[in-house]
C-alpha cells in the first residue's frame, strides 16, 4: 500500500497559484511511490478538476470543508452533494474549524453522515481517543462504515501556526492511533497530521500504524512540497 500524502492549503493559494502548483508538481508526482489528495479551497476545485483530467495527472481532489445540511435553503453552504463528482476527499473536524469555527461533534457528525451518502471520503482529524468517544455518539455510522473514512491524528498542539512548525513524537502519534482503532475495533487507514515537513514525513511513515500524513503549511507552495516529497523518497 502507498503511503497517501493530503495537501490542505487552508486559506491559501488563488485560482493562479492553485493551477500553478498542480502543474509544477503533476508532471513529478509519477516519481514518488505514494497516493496524492489535494485539498484547495472551493473556488478552485472546479478548474483543478479540469486540469488534472487533460494533463491526466495522478492527483486526487478533496474539499477543505462540507455541509452539515442536505439540499436545501442553507445560504452559503456547500453542500456533499454539490461536492459529489468533483472531490473524492473531504476533511472533516480539523482542530482549525473547532477553534475558530466553534463546531461541535454533532456538527462534525452531520457533514461525515452527509458524505457518506454520497460517496465521498471523510478524512475524520481526532485530537484524541476521547475526541472520538464524542463523534461515536453523534454518529451511528463511523464503526459501521469505518473501512469508508480515513482517520487522521491530529493533536491541536501539533498544529502549525504562521512559520512555526511544532514538532510532535512520533512514538505519541503511533500509540494515539493504536487507541482509535482499538475504539473503532478494526485496523482503519490511519494517517497522521500536524507540522508534517520534510526532516520528520520519513519518521513518521515508518511507523506501522501510519498509513500517510495530512500536510498543511508544508504543502502550500509547490517546491516546498516537492522537497517533502524528495526527503521521504531518499528515506
Amino acid at each position: 500500500m502507498k503511503p497517501l500524502i493530503i495537501a490542505n492549503w487552508k486559506s491559501h493559494n488563488n485560482l493562479d497559484q492553485s493551477l500553478a502548483w498542480i502543474e509544477k508538481v503533476g508532471p513529478e508526482i509519477e516519481k514518488y511511490p505514494v497516493d496524492l489528495v489535494v485539498c484547495p479551497s472551493f473556488l478552485a476545485i472546479v478548474s483543478l478538476k479540469n486540469q488534472i483530467s487533460s494533463k491526466n495527472f495522478k492527483i486526487f481532489l478533496g474539499a477543505q470543508d462540507v455541509s452539515a445540511f442536505a439540499e436545501g435553503a442553507y445560504t452559503g453552504g456547500v453542500g456533499a452533494q454539490l461536492l459529489a463528482g468533483l472531490a473524492k476527499f473531504c476533511i472533516v473536524g480539523h482542530s482549525e474549524r473547532k477553534r475558530y469555527f466553534r463546531e461541535t461533534a454533532q456538527d462534525i457528525a452531520g457533514k461525515l453522515d452527509q458524505l457518506l451518502t454520497v460517496g465521498i471520503t471523510p478524512i475524520l482529524c481526532l485530537s484524541s481517543s476521547e475526541e472520538l468517544d464524542e463523534y461515536l455518539a453523534a454518529s451511528g455510522e463511523i464503526i459501521e462504515k469505518a473501512d469508508k473514512i480515513i482517520f487522521v491524528a491530529e493533536p491541536a498542539e501539533a498544529i502549525s501556526a504562521g512559520a512555526t512548525f511544532k514538532p510532535y513524537d512520533p512514538d505519541a502519534a503511533a500509540s494515539l492511533i493504536s487507541k482509535i482503532e482499538a475504539r473503532i475495533g478494526k485496523n482503519v487507514t490511519s494517517l497522521y497530521g500536524g507540522s508534517v515537513y520534510a526532516a520528520n514525513i520519513a519518521q513518521f511513515l515508518s511507523l506501522r500504524q501510519i498509513d500517510g500524513v495530512l500536510v498543511g503549511q508544508s504543502s502550500v507552495e509547490p517546491d516546498n512540497f516537492l522537497k517533502l516529497l524528495n526527503a521521504l523518497h531518499r528515506s
